[in-house]
Formats: structure tokens, sequence, C-alpha cells
């Protein structure tokens, strides 16, 4: 039987037809008399034809079906694509069909149960992993409460912070800058794996080199604008702003996320996180998780120093003029859930002329600045902008605050800077008090301004004080020396 599988089947057939034909012609030859042969061989020629055909057709039904088989197993092969193969037939073919059917769907069911298992085994491990990344911060957490606990160096307790981030998220570098206002600019306060040049200059406590002004490169464009950026491009960023001294070409800062430290909406400094190494670019899940490390580090900055000396003007040493506006806001809220006496005192400096203000102006700024800071108390809040000085004294009413501004300004009237040049400028000054005479916490501002302007149109250098609202300021305009 296997021999004659060695043959097409279309073959097979039409040998075997031949075959019983040249038997029967045989037995017409041996048997049937040679009067009668012509008609027996002319039924012979007719039935090998018709056998033939027969045959040709028969093998047809059997190698079509297999053919189409093959070409559709070779589909599949190719393709990866699972057909399902029609035939309607019922004999041994379309058995055949019905059994490479069933094994093309189980393959279907079994792919797609591989398919399940990996999305399971995938959703499994994402899991572990974000499990993992949790109990990490968790860890982090712990360690860093262990931090705030304890009376820290800021620029210790924030190298603390860094190399625990580092390790936890994978980071070749990272850093904190402050802002330094005798500098106006930023400061490196704090670093963890750069150049040993640079971090030495840190610790000794001198100032390095590298430092930013407000807006300049990225970390002074993130201390300016208060928001996280992601640069997932590194060096090749435009705003970068490069230090020769500390460049290393082997460890160039491909990416790196920069977000703001800040404590009550005000912005004290920036941490730059650099060439996270797995995934190999920061994300917005990345972003939510340095921003709370930036407060862990705002929080010990304000811990370990006064973060409002931050905002100190470099010149008279008071708080610059939107961090004062700040804080008499803060004053103003806690008038509202406690009430008490607030007074706001201000006092302009004029000069006798321009060539003296060119010479002397910072100085006398920076000694006005000396006496404020050595007079008052702790509670209270000063500041200067241009040739004026503004002081707000929380607890004190318009009585105090009138012998307080008359002191002060008696004080200053004893300033010399040359004996041939006493009077290089003169003083005058204005103040208003809540709740009485003003009640209303929004106009004390502007009740304070009119009193500074009356006292500067009145001249004689006088400290005028906001009466009433309907005696307005002129009721009480008095030499600073009577008042003191």
């Amino acid at each position: 039987m296997y021999l004659l599988r060695l043959f097409p089947i279309r073959l097979r057939l039409l040998a075997a037809n031949l075959l019983l034909v040249a038997i029967v012609f045989g037995f017409v030859y041996r048997v049937v008399p040679e009067a009668e042969r012509p008609l027996y061989y002319q039924l012979l020629l007719f039935a090998m034809v018709a056998s033939s055909l027969l045959a040709l057709a028969v093998s047809r039904s059997v190698t079509a079906p297999l053919a189409a088989l093959k070409k559709k197993l070779q589909e599949i092969k190719d393709t990866d694509r699972d057909h399902v193969i029609r035939d309607r037939a019922s004999d041994e073919v379309g058995t055949l069909y019905r059994v490479v059917n069933e094994y093309v769907l189980y393959r279907d069911n079994e792919a797609m149960a591989r398919q399940k298992e990996s999305a399971s085994t995938v959703e499994k491990s994402q899991e572990m992993a974000s499990r993992s990344r949790e109990m990490g911060h968790l860890g982090l957490l712990v360690e860093f409460g262990k931090l705030l606990s304890l009376n820290y160096d800021f620029g210790d307790a924030a190298h603390e912070v860094l190399s625990k981030v580092n390790v936890h998220l994978q980071l070749e570098w990272s850093s904190v800058m402050v802002w330094d206002e005798s500098a106006q600019g930023m400061r490196l306060a704090a670093t963890v794996g750069l150049d040993p040049k640079l971090t030495g200059e840190v610790k000794s406590g001198n100032r390095p080199q590298v430092q930013f002004k407000r807006g300049e490169g990225v970390s002074g464009e993130v201390f300016s604008t208060g928001e996280p950026l992601i640069l997932n491009k590194g060096y090749k960023d435009k705003r970068f702003k490069h230090f020769p001294k500390y460049t290393c070409s082997s460890r160039r800062i491909n990416t790196m996320a920069c977000v703001p430290l800040a404590v009550d909406g005000i912005v004290l400094g920036v941490a730059n996180f650099v060439n996270i190494q797995s995934p190999p670019v920061f994300t917005e899940e990345h972003v939510i998780f340095l921003a709370r490390i930036s407060e862990v580090l705002s929080f010990l900055l304000a811990k370990s120093t006064r973060f409002d000396t931050v905002f100190l003007e470099s010149v008279s040493g008071l708080y610059q003029p939107p961090y004062f506006k700040y804080l008499v806001s803060l004053e103003g809220e806690r008038v509202k859930r406690r009430p008490h006496a607030v007074s706001l005192v201000k006092l302009a400096v004029v000069f006798a002329d321009k060539a003296r203000e060119a010479q002397l102006k910072d100085q006398v700024h920076r000694k006005i600045g000396e006496l404020i800071r050595k007079s008052f108390r702790k509670v209270d809040m000063a500041t200067r902008e241009e040739n004026r000085f503004a002081i707000c004294l929380p607890g004190t009413d318009s009585l105090g605050a009138l012998f307080t501004a008359g002191r002060l300004k008696e004080q200053i009237d004893l300033f010399s800077f040359d004996e041939k040049d006493r009077q290089v400028f003169t003083t005058f000054g204005g103040l208003a008090s809540f709740p009485e005479p003003v009640a209303d916490w929004a106009a004390l501002g502007p009740a304070v301004d009119a009193a500074l302007a009356e006292a500067g149109r009145i001249g004689d250098s006088r400290v005028v004080c906001h009466r009433s609202e309907t005696d307005g300021v002129a009721a009480s305009s008095a030499p600073a020396a009577a008042e003191g």
C-alpha cells in the first residue's frame, strides 16, 4: 500500500482504470471468437474513455479539497491568522476539514488563554511594582520624619534627603539652590553626586561660582514661575546655563526635573534632580513625588533658618516690598479672626540735592534700616521702597505708634555723615491705626498714604497722624520733636 502512495492520486486512479481495461481486453481476446471481437473492442474503447473521465473527476474531488486545505494551512502559517475552513462534504476529506477546524479553534483558545495569562502576569507585576514603590515612598517618609524631628543644619539635612531620593529613584545627581538676597541670585546649598570640587565648596561654606539670577537658566525659570519643569531633552535644551569650570563631558545632563521650594506660596529656591536611570525619562508621576520632596526640603529650610531672611532687601536689611505686603495681608487675616490694634507708619526721606542723594543714598538707607531693626520688636515688620520706609506695628494703637514714630524720627535726625553736611536730608512721616480711627482694614493703606502726603504738604519735618474718617489727617499734625 505504501508503494502506491509514491504516485499522485490522479495517476493511481488512471493506472488502476487502464489496468482493469487491459484485463478485460485480454479476457475478450482469449474467450470471444475472432468474428465477434470488433464489437467488444468498440465497447471496451468506450468504457476506457468513460472510466478515465470518471477517474479524473473522482481524483479531482479528492485533490481539489486537499489543495484548498494546504493553501489555508499555509496562510495560517505565514500570516498567523486563524481561518475557519469551510467544507460541506461528509466524506473522509470533510472529516479532515473538521479535525483541522477543531485544531484551529483549540489554538485560538490556547492563544487567548496565554494572552489573558500574560496580561494577568503583567498586571500582577505592575501591581507588585506599584506596591514596591509605595513601600519605598513610605520608607522615605519615615526617614524624612526622623530628619524633621532633629535640629539639623539645612545643608546637612538637605544632603540627607537628596541622598535618599537619589537611591530611591536611581538618579545620577541632585542639588538644592536657595535665594541669596545679597547676591541677588540663587546659590548652591546642598549637592549629591556632583563634581567633588563643587561639593567641597558647598560643604566648606564658600559660595560656589554656580549661581543663577531670577529667570536665568532652567533653575531661574522655575524660581520665577514657581512651577515644576521636566526636561527630557537634557543638555540640548537652549535654556541650560553651562559652567565650564565644573563641566564633565562624560556626565552630561540627559534628563532633568526641577521643582520649586516654597512656603506659604513664597518661592525660596529650587531642587534639581538629574539623569534618572529607570525609566530613562521623568514622568508626571515623578513630578508629583518630587513635589512632596520639595515640601520636605522647604519645611527643613524654614525650620533650620528663618526663611523670611531670604526676602530681605540688600541695602537696608528690611523686607522686600512684595514680601512685606504679603506679611501685612497675613496680619489682616489675623485681625479678622481675632480683632486687635494694628498701626501702619510710613517715613519719607528727602535729600537736599541730587548730588548728595547719589553719593549718600545707600549709606542713609542702610543706617535707617539698622536703626529700625535694632529699635523695633520681632513682631514688627518693615520695608523700604526707593526713599520711603513702611513699618507695620501689630498690637499698637495710634498713640503708641505716634510715640514710636516720633522717637524714630528724632534718632534719624541725629545722623551725621560730615561736619559740614549735617543737613544732607530731611524726613517726614504719616501714620494710621486700626480699628481706631480707621475702622475698615482695607482703608488703612490709603489712610497712611494720605497722612504722609499731608505731612509733605505741611513741611517742617513733621509726623502726621490720621485721626478720624471725618476729621482727616490734619487733625493731628505736630513737629516730630513735640510728638517724641
